[in-house]
């Protein structure tokens, strides 16, 4: 009887997973997760970007552009300067595309005339 049950068992597993299989298999991420090509050209980029991002933590490192930076609340400004030129370098910037975060804020200026 424990015998037939646990057969019974195993194939209700295989009907879902094969039920699983044929329902998600051409969708994207089922394919980037399972299939071979994809899994391992997925992986490949995944490291890639990380590689990026040590890369581009490395270079901030030595320009020194975390020495003076802080958490505190007054200091909100240099962080999320700090943060946006990370995006820029991850997203295949330059040094001369970090520049416009030097540039005047158009909104900030808005304001200032309105008041």
């Amino acid at each position: 009887s424990s015998g037939i049950n646990a057969e019974y068992k195993l194939e209700f597993k295989r009907q879902q997973l094969n039920e699983f299989f044929v329902t998600h298999k051409d969708e994207e991420w089922f394919k980037q997760k399972y299939h071979p090509d994809e899994s391992v050209k997925r992986k490949d980029e995944l490291r890639d970007m990380l590689k990026k991002r040590v890369e581009v933590f490395q270079e901030f490192m030595e320009q020194g552009k975390f020495n003076e930076l802080t958490l505190d609340g007054d200091k909100q400004d240099a962080l999320i300067k700090v943060l946006d030129s990370v995006v820029i370098k991850l997203e295949g910037g330059s040094d001369f595309d970090i520049t416009v975060l030097d540039l005047p804020d158009p909104e900030e200026e808005t304001k200032e005339e309105e008041d």
